[in-house]
């Protein structure tokens, strides 16, 4: 069996990772790039294996923003 990731909320709400911005790696960890300060929030993510499951919420914080030329 697989072991499967969802991140389907954020802030309560359900979330769909943008695929332009947001990579969902193997590992479960969700990696965001270029960062704004809309992505700032409490996610929950699920891990599914078979008919089990488990829950995480993770809180992100966006504390500033660095503009490159």
């Amino acid at each position: 069996m697989n072991l499967n990731y969802f991140f389907r909320y954020k802030e309560g709400l359900p979330y769909t990772i943008d695929p332009t911005r947001s990579t969902l790696l193997s590992s479960g960890t969700m990696l965001i790039t270029d960062v704004e300060r809309g992505d700032a929030g409490s996610y929950r993510c699920t891990a599914s294996i078979g008919n089990q499951a488990v829950h995480a919420t993770a809180r992100v914080s966006v504390r500033g923003i660095v503009l490159c030329n």
